[in-house]
């Protein structure tokens, strides 16, 4: 667990030009080094800007852990690397949008 946001954020976007994000999630496939396996799926949720993932393979987080490390702690919910592949700004940019397609948001 660890916070992207804090929980008053307000987000904006084409359509609200103020909003709170209530939770938001995605998917994230993080392909294996060894070619022989295919890699690892988390579910990363987001709650009042406190992210958390969830391996759906088993109770390890090192791969979510150094995929952070490879992107430089961006959340994955921001970066487009997610399985649903949606583009977001980082958190904090006013231009930020959120990603209707893939998420339930509570605003």
């Amino acid at each position: 667990m660890r916070r992207i946001y804090p929980a008053e954020y307000q987000f904006s976007d084409d359509v609200d030009p103020e909003f709170q994000v209530l939770h938001e999630l995605d998917l994230l496939f993080i392909p294996a080094s060894n070619l022989k396996t295919g890699g690892e799926y988390y579910v990363v949720i987001a709650i009042l800007g406190f992210e958390y993932a969830i391996n759906l393979a088993g109770p390890e987080l090192d791969g979510y852990l150094r995929w952070l490390d490879a992107n430089d702690g961006s959340s994955c919910l921001y970066t487009g690397n997610t399985a649903s592949q949606t583009g977001c700004s980082e958190p904090g940019d006013d231009s930020l949008v959120d990603n209707r397609g893939s998420v339930a948001l509570g605003h």
